[in-house]
């Protein structure tokens, strides 16, 4: 849990465009996310005005057989980013609770986590995607959006798995929250299964977020979110500390037992 909160504090940088087409006004928190990461010898593809991927081959080479995409975008809501600026710290925590700016950089943090602490055992077919864009209203031409452009360009988009991270306002009662629209039979199974396993639970008919682009392209995905108590966009939005560890551990075991969604 200690290093997942050096990290969150880390990365908690302010990240600003004034729309898809254009630089950041501010791109503290993807200059975090990089020195984070830059000890590990990744593969690394910056698209300056839409995302960050990490995978440890090459991504032409990844894209050509079975793939999976492991997602979670750089959040660009105003109020988190103004007080960033301003230099208030991310979060607070007591015993039990963590509560202030999680969305969504405590998901990144989780997954920069597992990536500095289980880089040997990642296997050479994921692709660690931290996306921007997906916190405007309009989101045309934002990070998942292009991404999946260039996998159509490719022809390859059939060959993926997409999985999308993030917080959530459902299923309090448990850790992680796997969210969807219409699984596969295949898929709908495996998750009842982890259910013995994991703390899980499953929202049908929702897919937020970056999500909606993968099913806009005939892309196979779901969402496993964290879920949370409180106005998601606040400084209000909380968490338990048990939580985390529990999806923390649920998205280092799915990386590495990943579930082929396409069936």
């Amino acid at each position: 849990m200690h290093n997942i909160l050096k990290i969150f504090k880390n990365i908690a940088k302010p990240f600003m465009q004034k729309n898809h087409h254009m630089l950041p006004v501010f791109d503290d928190k993807a200059k975090a996310i990089k020195n984070e990461l830059k000890d590990f010898d990744f593969n690394v593809a910056h698209n300056e005005t839409s995302y960050l991927l990490y995978s440890k081959e090459p991504f032409e080479q990844i894209i050509q057989n079975d793939f999976f995409v492991y997602i979670s975008h750089i959040d660009l809501i105003k109020k988190f980013n103004r007080d960033f600026l301003k230099g208030r710290e991310p979060f607070e925590i007591d015993d039990k609770y963590i509560t202030g700016a999680l969305d969504n950089t405590l998901i990144n943090a989780i997954v920069i986590d597992i990536l500095k602490t289980e880089f040997v055992s990642i296997p050479n077919n994921a692709l660690f995607l931290f996306t921007y864009g997906e916190e405007d209203v309009d989101e045309v031409d934002g990070g998942m959006e292009m991404f999946m452009k260039l996998l159509q360009s490719k022809g390859v988009i059939q060959n993926g798995s997409f999985y999308n991270m993030d917080i959530t306002n459902y299923n309090w009662k448990q850790s992680i929250s796997v969210e969807y629209d219409e699984p596969r039979t295949v898929a709908k199974q495996s998750f009842k299964l982890l259910k013995e396993q994991f703390d899980v639970a499953v929202q049908y008919e929702r897919w937020p977020d970056d999500i909606c682009e993968v099913l806009d392209y005939n892309g196979a995905g779901i969402s496993i979110c964290l879920p949370t108590k409180k106005e998601i966009h606040s400084w209000r939005n909380t968490t338990k500390l048990e939580k985390i560890i529990s999806y923390r551990n649920f998205i280092s075991y799915i990386t590495k037992n990943p579930i082929d969604l396409r069936n």
